[in-house]
């Protein structure tokens, strides 16, 4: 019910959507989830997004590392930063998308395999942890199946670290605050239930929009997060806030 009421209010607001100052938007500037990652968004997300958070994620990583025979996925790698903090130690990345695996080739060179991340056959209890950076976790529709393919993929007494967002009313705590990249970036974020729909205007410095992104994100609880692992032999470790509303859930399979 909720994804025919997700669709309804995106269609609602493609034709509807006037707001003052806002010009009209040619279809092929407005992008949805799996089509928005390009070469142009890729070179531009660490001038949204504020990079120096992966080192606040990192460091709490770190401490659940044992010894040097830790073998690191990384789910959601992007351009290679995640990848590059925890290279002290076997990591992987896991990427779906062509723009961020060939950027992170070129600037960390670090091993990255291209998959879908629903596959639950890509691996069998490869992973002494397995990382799931900001965002990802709210792109899976179904917790159930998301922690079925971690319970394959990690190794006995092996660990998950969740980062996910408790809320979304303090976005801009996740922004770059001093871009370098030549144009404005403006965000709205619409709820409804059991999710989110964020919207990214990217315009340059006259106005014209260059992109219209259009991100739909599921919300996700500590509750639902214990709970659900509970039912895949999760063990709830610990929670530990990062910024704002950036969290981190390490749970251990037993």
């Amino acid at each position: 019910m909720k994804y025919i009421l997700l669709i309804i209010f995106i269609i609602l607001y493609l034709c509807f959507n006037k707001k003052e100052g806002f010009s009209p938007i040619h279809k092929s500037n407005v992008r949805f989830d799996d089509n928005i990652i390009d070469d142009f968004y890729v070179d531009i997300y660490y001038d949204i997004y504020d990079i120096n958070l992966n080192n606040l994620i990192a460091k709490n990583i770190i401490k659940i590392i044992k010894n040097n025979n830790t073998n690191i996925l990384c789910i959601g790698s992007k351009s290679g930063h995640m990848l590059e903090l925890l290279s002290k130690v076997n990591v992987t990345g896991l990427e779906n998308n062509d723009s961020f695996i060939n950027k992170s080739k070129k600037i960390y060179n670090h091993k990255v395999i291209k998959g879908n991340y629903n596959n639950i056959n890509l691996f069998n209890n490869n992973f002494t942890l397995i990382v799931i950076p900001l965002f990802v976790i709210h792109l899976y529709k179904d917790l159930d199946y998301f922690f079925k393919i971690m319970y394959k993929w990690v190794k006995y007494n092996g660990y998950i670290s969740i980062t996910y967002l408790s809320n979304w009313d303090d976005y801009d705590v996740l922004l770059n605050d001093n871009p370098s990249f030549n144009a404005n970036y403006n965000i709205e974020i619409n709820e409804y239930v059991g999710g989110i729909i964020l919207k990214e205007k990217i315009t340059n410095k006259s106005g014209k929009i260059k992109r219209k992104n259009i991100w739909s994100y599921n919300n996700i609880t500590l509750e639902n997060l214990k709970y659900n692992s509970s039912l895949k032999d999760f063990k709830f470790i610990e929670n530990v806030n990062i910024k704002g509303n950036i969290n981190i859930c390490t749970l251990q399979k037993i």
